[in-house]
C-alpha cells in the first residue's frame, strides 16, 4: 500500500491521524473546545465527547465528560484526539500516543489527583503547585541514577550539575510560570541542591541561601492567587570550582513592581517588609523610633490581612 492510500485509512484531526472503520464509528471519541456548555462550566475548557455520525466536515457528537449526554455538531478544525488510555504512571508526556492540548491537560489533571506534581515535556520538566510540602529524599537523586526515580526539580539540578562537570561548559535553568505556580520554592529547591553538594562550609553558601529570606522581603507580597508572590524576576549566578564548592554568587534584580509600593488591589498586600516591621518590633522600639499602628499607614492601611509567616 502507497502513502497516499494509507492515509485515506485514517481521520485526519488536528494534524492528528485515528484509524477509520465506519462500522467502529460509536467508539470513536474527540475533545471539543466548543460545547455550547461552556458557559455553564467555565472551569472546563476541553469536553470529552463520542462521535455519532460523520458528514464531511461536520461531527455529531455526545458529551460524555462532563456527563450532560448533550448532543450537538461540531466542525472537525475544532475536535481534539483522544488516547484510548491515559497511563497516569507514566511520567513522560512525550509517551502519549496524542500529545494535543487537550490531552496534555487531562494527562496533568489525573496525574495532580494522584499526587503527581512533577512531567516531564523534554526538554522541560512542567510542575503543578501542590500548596503543600511534599517529603522527598534530596539524597537518593543525590546518589542515585535521577531517571529510574519520579522526576523532580532535583533531576534537573543534577542534570545541570553532570553537563558542567562533563562539558567545562556554564549551565542555565530557567524557571517560568504565573502567580502562584511555584517558581519561588523551586528556585530554593535548586539552590538547596547545590548547596547540599558543597564539600567544605563556608560562608558564600551560607550567605546565598540567607538571602532568600531577605529577597523575600523586600520583593515578595500577598496577591489574589499567593501568599508570597515574587514581585520581581532575578537571576541567580552560582560559580563552583573543580571540587563543587560554591566560590562566589551573585544575585540580579529586575522588573520590580514598584507600582505595588503605593497602590493595591483588593484583597492584596504590599511588600511583606512593611508589615514585618510594625509586627516585629517591640512596643519600646515603635516609642523609641516614632512607628506608629498599621491603620495610621495610608499605603498599608486597610490592607492589614494577616499572614501566617509574613
Amino acid at each position: 500500500m502507497n502513502k497516499a492510500s494509507e492515509l485515506n485509512n485514517y481521520f485526519r484531526i488536528n494534524s492528528e491521524f485515528v484509524k477509520k472503520d465506519e462500522s467502529d464509528v460509536e467508539k470513536f471519541y474527540v475533545w471539543t473546545h466548543k460545547s455550547p456548555n461552556i458557559n455553564l462550566y467555565p472551569d472546563i475548557i476541553f469536553f470529552k465527547c463520542l462521535v455519532t455520525s460523520i458528514e464531511g466536515e461536520n461531527y455529531k457528537l455526545k458529551e460524555i465528560l462532563p456527563e450532560t449526554n448533550s448532543e450537538y455538531i461540531v466542525k472537525k478544525e475544532h475536535l481534539f484526539n483522544c488516547n484510548k488510555m491515559v497511563n497516569i504512571n507514566s511520567h513522560r508526556l512525550n509517551d502519549m500516543v496524542h500529545q494535543n492540548s487537550a490531552e496534555v491537560l487531562n494527562t496533568l489533571a489525573l496525574r495532580y489527583e494522584k499526587n503527581y506534581i512533577y512531567t516531564i515535556a523534554e526538554p522541560m520538566l512542567i510542575s503543578i503547585n501542590p500548596y503543600q510540602l511534599i517529603d522527598v529524599n534530596m539524597n537518593d537523586y543525590k546518589t542515585m541514577n535521577t531517571h529510574e526515580l519520579p522526576p523532580h526539580v532535583y533531576t534537573y539540578a543534577k542534570d545541570a550539575m553532570l553537563d558542567f562537570i562533563n562539558t567545562k561548559n556554564s549551565q542555565s535553568i530557567i524557571i517560568s510560570g504565573e502567580s502562584g505556580s511555584g517558581k519561588t520554592e523551586a528556585s530554593k529547591l535548586v539552590i538547596k541542591f547545590y548547596l547540599s553538594g558543597v564539600k567544605e562550609n563556608n560562608d558564600i553558601s551560607k550567605t546565598l541561601w540567607d538571602s532568600n529570606f531577605i529577597l523575600e522581603a523586600f520583593g515578595n507580597a500577598k496577591t489574589i492567587k499567593n501568599n508570597n508572590s515574587s514581585r520581581y524576576g532575578k537571576y541567580i549566578k552560582i560559580q563552583l570550582d573543580e571540587n563543587q564548592n560554591i566560590v562566589s554568587s551573585c544575585i540580579e534584580i529586575f522588573l520590580l513592581e514598584k507600582i505595588r509600593v503605593v497602590s493595591q488591589e483588593n484583597e492584596e498586600r504590599s511588600y511583606h517588609i512593611f508589615y514585618e516591621i510594625l509586627r516585629g518590633m517591640s512596643e519600646e522600639m515603635k516609642n523609641k523610633y516614632n512607628i506608629k499602628s498599621e491603620d495610621e499607614y495610608k499605603y498599608i492601611s486597610n490592607k492589614s490581612i494577616t499572614i501566617q509567616g509574613y
